[in-house]
């Protein structure tokens, strides 16, 4: 199996991770609900959040999605950015994803699109991690 395989593997299986911000010059992280398109990540967040307002001065994060301790699975860390969403169709599909997990009306929350730069796959039989360097399709 290639390292795209077992990325795609990883995103279609997993959707819960930790999403580390810089707030006040110091690293932070949240448990987050993610949704993948290809290997481009978004989240949910309430508009009037700590997260929101940090992310909006750096918006530079790191994730770690699918790690599960004494499992076989894989895991996947990505470095990239938050960016906006500008597509209303797209919005409104992760939007409808999120709904089920984030109680909120949409006018109280915003939707985050995570581009990574850099994704490394991480294998459980103790192997250094396999760097992959971005697009992925």
């Amino acid at each position: 199996m290639t390292v795209e395989e077992h990325i795609r593997l990883v995103l279609d299986r997993a959707s819960i991770g930790t999403l580390y911000i810089v707030k006040d010059d110091n690293p932070t992280g949240r448990y987050m609900t993610f949704k993948s398109d290809g290997a481009t990540l978004y989240t949910v967040t309430d508009k009037d959040s700590a997260k929101l307002m940090a992310i909006e001065k750096n918006p530079n994060v790191h994730i770690i999605l699918g790690y599960q301790p004494g499992t076989e699975y894989n895991y996947l860390e990505f470095e990239g950015k938050v960016t906006d969403v500008m597509d209303d169709q797209l919005r409104i599909k992760m939007r409808n994803f999120f709904r089920s997990v984030f109680q909120k009306e949409a006018a109280e929350v915003t939707l985050l699109k995570i581009e990574p730069s850099v994704i490394y796959l991480h294998t459980q039989d103790g192997s250094p991690a396999q760097k992959f360097v971005l697009p992925i399709q």
